[in-house]
């Protein structure tokens, strides 16, 4: 039996969040996989990624426009 997955999804009216571990690799490759098809369809998205250094507890946002 494979391990169960963590994940939290939060939604409101302008974002659909998901979060789940970074060892998740083939969970993480999986979701960007249906992104990259989404974009070959000829929809934009615009990804907004959010990490927190550890030590001091910083928070950086980048975003950025393909497709």
């Amino acid at each position: 039996m494979k391990e169960i997955r963590e994940v939290d999804i939060s939604m409101n009216n302008r974002v659909f969040t998901i979060n789940l571990a970074i060892k998740d690799e083939e969970l993480i490759d999986t979701i960007f996989s249906a992104l990259t098809e989404y974009v070959e369809k000829g929809f934009p998205v615009k990804i907004r990624a959010q990490r927190t250094r550890i030590f001091t507890k910083t928070t950086k946002n980048q975003s950025k426009g393909i497709g």
